[in-house]
């Protein structure tokens, strides 16, 4: 009942709420990225000792990105690298912010918020200081305007996760190899790519280095 005895107390409500969501939508759309930790903490998360084979870790390794759905890019088992990609719809892991990003706001959307920010306001400016014969007129018109800037064709096409595995192998003593595993990724959309950084999550090599034990296992 109170919405009826006071319709533009009503519809203010209704448009703060509108322009939150608008706010929310277009400005809060990108999360704030973790930077890249330092180098010393990068390698402790990225290397692992192996009392094995150089050509034991080569073959678990191989077996583990492959059972990760990864696939092998290049094998040097003379220089002890190893390489391989995914591409999923799937996030796998959060990229850090250690390389420049390409503006994740394509031109499109920055068109419909500039062109919705303006005449959301004069809708309100409209309500706040016209009459209601100005209501009534512009009302129309007001709806329009709306109607015609959700029309605008943004990217619809699935958001692509690819990821770039690199196993480094080096003999650091008699019976010991030394394991270092690096990860790069890109996210893209409709062709253009809206992240890039590397990968320096802990649990993301965490699985890696507990499949590669489990591949240990499994070969004894």
């Amino acid at each position: 009942m109170e919405a009826f005895r006071n319709p533009q107390s009503s519809f203010l409500k209704s448009m703060g709420l509108v322009l939150r969501i608008y706010l929310a939508t277009f400005l809060g759309c990108v999360a704030p990225r973790p930077p890249a930790p330092p180098t010393t903490v990068a390698r402790a998360m990225e290397t692992r000792t192996y009392t094995v084979s150089k050509d034991q870790v080569m073959k678990a390794s191989i077996n583990v990105l492959q059972d990760l759905s990864y696939t092998v890019d290049v094998i040097n088992v003379e220089m002890g690298l190893l390489t391989a990609s995914r591409t999923t719809q799937g996030k796998q892991a959060r990229l850090s912010e250690d390389e420049e990003v390409v503006p994740s706001m394509p031109t499109w959307k920055k068109v419909a918020l500039t062109v919705g920010g303006v005449f959301l306001i004069i809708g309100i400016f409209s309500l706040l200081f016209g009459g209601k014969d100005g209501d009534k007129k512009d009302s129309g018109n007001k709806t329009h305007v709306i109607h015609h800037g959700s029309n605008d064709k943004g990217p619809d096409g699935p958001i692509i996760h690819r990821y770039r595995i690199t196993v480094n192998l080096d003999e650091v003593a008699d019976g010991e190899i030394k394991v270092r595993v690096s990860a790069q990724g890109e996210v893209e959309q409709d062709g253009n790519i809206l992240q890039t950084g590397g990968v320096h999550e802990l649990e993301f090599f965490q699985r890696f280095f507990a499949s590669l034990n489990k591949s240990f296992f499994l070969e004894e």
